[in-house]
């Protein structure tokens, strides 16, 4: 029987994907292409005793913790990966594999990908990369930005817009006059395509498409931006009058803010993203339920909200330790 090569499998299997965008597609065959192929591509599918659980465990210690240049140990033939880069490989390893094994006829018997113990995402990672800013450290990040750009980032912080959201925003979405108070409307979203074109489409999930309530200090950051606009223009423009595009965004406008920042005290240096997690943070701060910030952030779910966030409430502890006290005391006192 001639060998199926694992390249020439997983190929098949990603381009046969259903429901997933062009541009996912192209980060799978990517992704493929740099991390899986080298170490399982030559090899046949169906070779249990060669593509086993402890080449998949040996794979995933490699990418977590890199190769080092034999001649130079301070340079990298293979940088290490993000715990959450190597869960997405992993991930995308598993499925191919489960292809094999659930084929008609199976191609294995079992998946080696299976029950793989992956470096975990709460190791210290969360709290690096994500960064939270004080709202004096956000003050001094906007005077330190172009004039241009102020009111977006006002935006940024005070609705917890993703970028593809917020460059995605036309005056058609904003509601001046909601009742019972301003809102937004969040229903597209700039997509990346496979040629690394861009294009509107829906927002990333089915929760993205949501409304968000607008402060009143948003609302003054959005007015002068949407006056004397049709509806399907953007509510913020580059310079050009196009819309701000991420990279542009962040080399032009971003990195020289925060440049600036940091020389006159900013001891951070937060990735525009970390604008949309200061906002959950200064949320949570205030005791707003998580439940109410995971609609407005568009999380699939509140796991998702509480995974990511939940060590920002301190105070659960006493409370549920109150809690018990009150119960215990309750108790003790109908005994006697």
């Amino acid at each position: 029987m001639d060998p199926i090569p694992f390249r020439d499998y997983a190929a098949t299997f990603v381009a046969s994907l259903s429901g997933i965008e062009e541009r996912t597609r192209h980060d799978y065959e990517r992704d493929l292409r740099n991390h899986i192929l080298p170490t399982f591509g030559d090899l046949d599918i169906r070779d249990g005793n060669v593509l086993d659980r402890v080449l998949v465990r040996t794979w995933v210690n490699t990418l977590q913790h890199g190769v080092a240049d034999p001649a130079n140990p301070k340079q990298w033939l293979r940088r290490p990966l993000a715990p959450k880069t190597i869960q997405n490989l992993h991930g995308i390893l598993f499925a191919i594999l489960q292809d094999a094994v659930e084929a008609d006829p199976p191609l294995r018997t079992s998946n080696p990908a299976a029950r793989t113990r992956l470096p975990r995402l709460d190791d210290g990672e969360g709290d690096d990369e994500m960064v939270f800013l004080t709202e004096q450290e956000f003050a001094l990040i906007r005077a330190c930005a172009k004039p241009d750009v102020r009111d977006m980032l006002t935006m940024f912080v005070g609705t917890g817009l993703r970028y593809a959201e917020l460059a995605a925003l036309q005056v058609r979405d904003i509601d001046p006059f909601g009742k019972p108070v301003p809102a937004l409307r969040v229903r597209r979203a700039w997509k990346r395509q496979a040629d690394n074109t861009f294009k509107l489409g829906p927002p990333k999930t089915k929760q993205s498409r949501r409304t968000i309530a607008l402060s009143s200090e948003v609302m003054d950051a959005i007015l002068p931006n949407i006056v004397g606009k049709g509806p399907k223009e953007f509510v913020f423009n580059s310079p050009t009058g196009s819309w701000w595009r991420h990279s542009s965004f962040y080399d032009r406008r971003w990195i020289p803010a925060i440049d600036d920042a940091c020389s006159r005290g900013l001891t951070k240096r937060p990735r525009i993203h970390d604008l949309r997690h200061t906002h959950v943070a200064w949320l949570i701060s205030e005791s707003i339920p998580l439940a109410a910030i995971q609609r407005r952030m568009g999380h699939k779910s509140i796991t998702t909200t509480i995974d990511r966030y939940g060590h920002l409430l301190p105070y659960v502890d006493q409370d549920l330790i109150d809690a018990i006290d009150r119960a215990l005391t309750g108790s003790l006192r109908a005994v006697a």
